[in-house]
């Protein structure tokens, strides 16, 4: 096998046996129990329903998730196993760590020729409901949405052998290799039209043995999300494309590397939501010991532990007042819809202050260049609000959506969060490209100038006009390989065209849902061809 695992004082966790490049993919795992939310509890119909619900959210007190852990943990209790499935599931570790050190350690290899299509075994009487409440613990998947576009970009599979193990390649045996070249099938995917997809279904929590295998980190070197059933199954149906991955039943997790990773390195993921993820260290804290049960002792925690306790009061006052529950953001949320200009000015303006005073403490502590991520990483929310009260204003800023696509990639990269920073650094560069070689035309500069990406063609009438518009075309250039190379470490190689029919069907998604209204695919499809 290409993989091994091993078994620490908190879980088991693993490592390639070979280097990793980023977006390779590392392994698919199926559930053995999911649960979602519109199955669960119905959503709050009337305003005082949503009330309700919200002043929960914001006390802490999530009644939709306990109820979806309460139903995943029945689901496993009632049903039938494989062979392998009940070895994985009596492998996993729980929160005590007196019984995780006698669990036996699941070989893969093994694990590979162990019977897969008889779910004739019971829960063995070891598997109690409280123990298995505790492995549900530590080990549950929650996330607040499947990925849509894996349909596009996960299944025509450029490199589709796995570095670890994949359970339903080459026929389902479990070994690793297989699933077919593809590259014919990359370039068949951008044509395809998926008349009949009804988009991704939200929240739900799961449990994914193999997962389970990997140890947390705040600074991940891993990705993983949850592929949408019913966008796989449309492509596969569409293109008619037996050796992909069984994609009518993909309701598995994926996982591939970001970074290039060198052998046996320990893979690693988060436990984390994204927007925990870029929290300071406190809060971060306190959310894994809270979840899981653990302190977490990541690279990334032990540097902030070093921190001065005057630059972790601030970044922790400024998450109360930036965050997600911060007053500054309500109070953006309230200006942006009475239309208060002034008030969003206001805001912005103290967010600004903000921003000053992280920038005036790195210069009075000369602060390693990694140890600066962490902080401006644990502050991300002070300038992704920033940004957000500069475009209701109608101003632009690529350099603070660059500062954020680079704060995702150190932190969190492949995830829905990074991406999303990387398109909108993208579409800024691009459009004040676009406006200086507006301008430069309306200044009677030539017609070609800023049209060419890198400033490669025609003469101008001012250098310095000259310079500043092919300056800002290289700039274009390369935030669109900088989001090629986001959606890669995500989804794996991808071709340029299906790239970008991705980014197309993302902005058509992204008007249809700020418009408020249903649009004909036709509709959708000049709209996307407009705005690109």
């Amino acid at each position: 096998m290409a993989g091994k695992s091993y078994r620490s004082a908190r879980a088991v966790g693993c490592c390639p046996l070979h280097s990793s490049q980023a977006g390779e993919l590392l392994l698919v795992s199926r559930p053995l129990g999911i649960v979602y939310a519109d199955e669960v509890m119905e959503e709050p119909s009337t305003s005082d329903e949503q009330q309700q619900q919200q002043q929960q959210e914001e006390e802490g007190e999530d009644e939709l998730g306990g109820a979806m852990f309460t139903q995943l943990q029945q689901q496993l209790l009632d049903k039938s196993y494989t062979l392998r499935e009940l070895t994985w599931l009596e492998s996993l570790c729980g929160l005590d760590p007196e019984v995780t050190a006698e669990m036996p350690i699941p070989s893969l290899e093994s694990l590979s020729q162990l019977d897969d299509t008889h779910q004739v075994h019971p829960l063995p009487p070891s598997l109690s409901s409280q123990r298995l409440a505790d492995i549900l613990q530590s080990n549950i998947l929650e996330q607040e949405e499947e990925d849509q576009q894996i349909g596009w970009a996960g299944l025509p599979l450029d490199n589709p052998a796995p570095a670890i193990y994949n359970p339903r390649a080459a026929g389902g045996n479990g070994k690793a290799g297989g699933g077919g070249s593809s590259s014919s099938s990359s370039a068949a995917a951008s044509d395809v039209d998926l008349e009949d997809y009804e988009g991704p279904r939200g929240r739900f929590a799961g449990l994914w043995p193999e997962l389970a295998m990997m140890q947390h980190s705040c600074s991940p070197n891993t990705v993983s999300y949850v592929s949408s059933a019913n966008a796989a199954a449309a492509v596969t149906a569409a293109m008619a494309a037996p050796t992909m991955l069984r994609a009518q039943n993909w309701d598995a997790v994926t996982r591939m590397a970001r970074a290039n990773l060198p052998k046996s390195t320990e893979l690693t993921r988060s436990y984390l939501p994204t927007p925990t993820l870029m929290a300071p260290g406190e809060v971060r804290r306190a959310a894994l010991e809270d979840l899981h049960g653990f302190v977490c002792g990541c690279s990334r925690c032990k540097d902030e532990s070093r921190m001065d306790p005057a630059l972790s009061t601030l970044l922790t006052d400024l998450y109360e007042a930036c965050g997600p529950q911060g007053g500054l953001r309500q109070d953006l949320y309230e200006a942006e819809l009475k239309g208060q200009l002034e008030d969003i000015e206001s805001i912005r303006d103290q967010v600004a202050a903000f921003i000053q005073l992280l920038d005036a403490a790195f210069s009075k502590m000369s602060l390693p260049v990694q140890e600066q991520t962490w902080v401006q990483a644990a502050a991300f929310d002070v300038y992704e609000l920033f940004f957000r009260s500069m475009v209701s204003l109608g101003e632009t800023d690529p350099y603070a959506a660059e500062l954020l696509m680079g704060l995702c990639d150190a932190v969190a990269p492949g995830s829905e969060t990074h991406l999303l920073w990387a398109v909108t650094h993208m579409q800024e560069s691009e459009l004040l490209a676009e406006d200086a070689a507006l301008d430069a035309v309306n200044s009677g500069l030539g017609s070609n100038t800023g049209r060419r990406r890198g400033g490669g063609g025609g003469r101008v009438g001012s250098s310095g006009a000259e310079a500043e518009v092919a300056a800002l075309a290289k700039e274009a250039e390369q935030a669109g390989q900088q989001c090629y190379r986001a959606f890669c470490s995500r989804y794996g190689p991808l071709t340029r065209r299906v790239f970008e029919k991705v980014i197309k069907q993302r902005m058509e998604r992204e008007e249809a849902e700020e418009s408020g209204m249903g649009m004909g695919e036709e509709e959708l499809e000049d709209e996307g061809a407009e705005a690109l």
